[in-house]
């Protein structure tokens, strides 16, 4: 195993020019960083430097160890910092919360990479409606909340911001009375069951009022489903429709097997928000999770770069 301490002697001796002045900087006798640097000469089958009359040099292997071990420290310095911070925050719990339910899809990326970095922080996670997950944040359940959270700005006891706003595109299954190139009307689409999660706002109010102007048959939506891998499933095999984030529905293996519409004007970018009780601190443990969380939600909204 490849000792620090004495690759830093080495490059602290190149860096001084000789022996001496670098076992005064390092706070060693001069035996001692002479018998250091043997030792992982040794080691390492290699002559760092060459002796001579006029003092010494780097040998064309000195010089590449020079350049290796300074990579080496730096990075070895990189890491201590890392657990340094993560001793100051890998510990506690966090209570996390996502409406309407469906939208917990965005934990599933962030969730594996925060628990592996962060194995002391315990999490829980709850996806709910709109209105339940107000009632666990103002009783203190949860910390915070992610999702389509507007509803929840006339509640005194919370605050929420604003994080992005989120392009949806509507989608059929291939082979859908609907599958061509041109984009639907909305009374077109309005004439299918639409699968969907809990009620959100701003669009459910909205899709509800242009129903009742086209005399659908079916309530918007008509299948509530708080899994999105579920809807996919039921639109997959029925003349049913449902929305995606544009960005994600933008996956070459998605256009395989839906037609999705890009760039749908009739229905607006959902806005996206994190909300948490007023007064709450956010905690050691809380705080890298809601960045990578806001991270992810950048990466899919209209303000990440293409």
């Amino acid at each position: 195993m490849l000792d620090l301490r004495k690759v830093n002697h080495v490059i602290e001796i190149a860096r001084q020019g000789g022996f001496a002045k670098a076992a005064a900087t390092l706070n060693i006798t001069q035996s001692a960083l002479t018998r250091s640097v043997q030792i992982l000469e040794d080691s390492l089958g290699i002559q760092v430097f060459e002796r001579g009359p006029r003092g010494i040099r780097l040998t064309r292997e000195g010089e590449e160890f020079i350049e290796g071990g300074t990579r080496l420290l730096a990075e070895a310095a990189t890491l201590e910092r890392f657990a340094r911070s993560a001793r100051t925050t890998d510990r506690g719990r966090v209570r996390m919360g996502a409406a309407p339910a469906s939208f917990r899809l965005f934990w599933f990326e962030v969730l594996p990479i925060f628990a592996a970095r962060y194995p002391g922080i315990e999490v829980a996670t709850s996806a709910e409606s709109v209105e339940e997950i107000s009632a666990l944040l103002q009783s203190g359940d949860l910390d915070f909340a992610i999702g389509s959270l507007e509803a929840l700005r006339s509640n005194g006891a919370l605050q929420v911001e604003d994080i992005a706003s989120l392009a949806v595109s509507p989608f059929v299954r291939r082979g859908h009375p609907l599958d061509r190139v041109e984009p639907p009307t909305f009374e077109e689409l309005l004439a299918y069951p639409m699968v969907g999660p809990s009620p959100a706002d701003p669009h459910t109010p909205f899709m509800n009022s242009v129903a009742s102007v086209s005399n659908s048959p079916y309530s918007v939506p008509h299948l509530i489903v708080d899994s999105f891998a579920l809807s996919l499933r039921i639109v997959e095999r029925t003349d049913s429709f449902s929305f995606a984030f544009s960005r994600y529905a933008a996956a070459p293996e998605f256009d395989e097997t839906f037609r999705v519409w890009h760039d749908w004007a009739p229905v607006p970018p959902l806005p996206f928000h994190i909300a948490t009780r007023i007064g709450w601190n956010h905690t050691a443990a809380a705080r890298p999770l809601i960045e990578m969380l806001r991270q992810r939600i950048l990466r899919l909204s209209d303000e990440a770069p293409a």
